[in-house]
């Protein structure tokens, strides 16, 4: 594979890790129970952070 497939590869991972997170996030906004807030920040926030930390991944893993 070629190194720009590679970070195509990593960014469309990221991207549906960060889209996973805000859709949940999105959807446990309506909730005023205390599990919605658990919902919160034990799916939402790490998928989001997951996304990012991919994403940062890719930019660092580079190789030419």
């Amino acid at each position: 594979m070629t190194t720009s497939r590679i970070i195509d590869r990593h960014v469309r991972i990221a991207a549906v890790l960060v889209a996973a997170g805000l859709f949940v996030e999105l959807l446990v906004l309506r909730g005023v129970r205390p599990a919605a807030f658990l919902i919160f920040v034990l799916a939402g926030i790490p998928l989001v952070t997951a996304g990012v930390l991919v994403f940062l991944y890719s930019l660092v893993s580079v190789r030419n």
